[in-house]
């Protein structure tokens, strides 16, 4: 979702002489844009973050390999799904009581791509599902405001130490790499902008 605004500076005022209600002095940076003569530039901007789940596993030799496949379910617990977009400021606000779990979409076997309403991560949760041979589902469990992230650049190279982060935010991408074993989840991520962040390794326990 893209979203085109007016590019105006606080304090720019209308000054077209026979805007008379209630002024021409009307900061259009507020008020929206009046007749006038002169360009006004639109800048148009991404409104939703995508969010990337890449899944990996052990090497098939190992003991605590899990059978990750288009059939593994990956899912964002408490998380908000609906909101509208304030075209003044161009802010995404959520609508209260919207939070459901979420169903990440299969981008292939080992990747989940969507693009998420931006929102405060505090409560949100990783839940995967990966179900064996003998149709018996494992779930495992990661709180994604404890994962610290990195910013990258475009190619991937770090560009700063990695710290936690509170929201995922408007126009940026995110991506966790998620190592899934019978005992626990090893995680990285990464922001994009985009602007791309990820995290080091951490491991996250059953």
């Amino acid at each position: 979702l893209l979203i085109g605004a007016p590019e105006i500076t606080e304090g720019t005022m209308c000054g077209n002489k026979d805007h008379i209600y209630p002024t021409t002095e009307v900061d259009m940076s507020e008020h929206g844009i009046c007749a006038r003569e002169g360009s006004i530039n639109l800048n148009f901007r991404y409104m939703m973050s995508q969010v990337v789940v890449n899944l990996s596993t052990s090497t098939d030799d190992a003991s605590d390999k899990v059978n990750i496949g288009a059939n593994t379910i990956v899912e964002i617990e408490n998380a908000q799904t609906e909101g509208w977009i304030d075209l003044h400021n161009r802010n995404i606000v959520q609508y209260e009581g919207s939070t459901s779990t979420y169903n990440m979409n299969n981008e292939n076997d080992n990747s989940r791509h969507d693009a998420i309403v931006p929102q405060k991560i505090d409560n949100l949760v990783f839940k995967i599902s990966v179900s064996n041979d003998n149709n018996v589902t494992d779930i495992y469990r990661a709180n994604i405001k404890d994962i610290p992230v990195y910013v990258t650049d475009q190619s991937g190279k770090k560009t700063g130490d990695a710290n936690t982060i509170t929201s995922w935010d408007a126009g940026k991408k995110y991506i966790y790499n998620l190592k899934v074993t019978k005992t626990k989840v090893s995680i990285t991520a990464t922001i994009t902008d985009w602007e791309t962040r990820s995290t080091d390794e951490t491991d996250i326990w059953l």
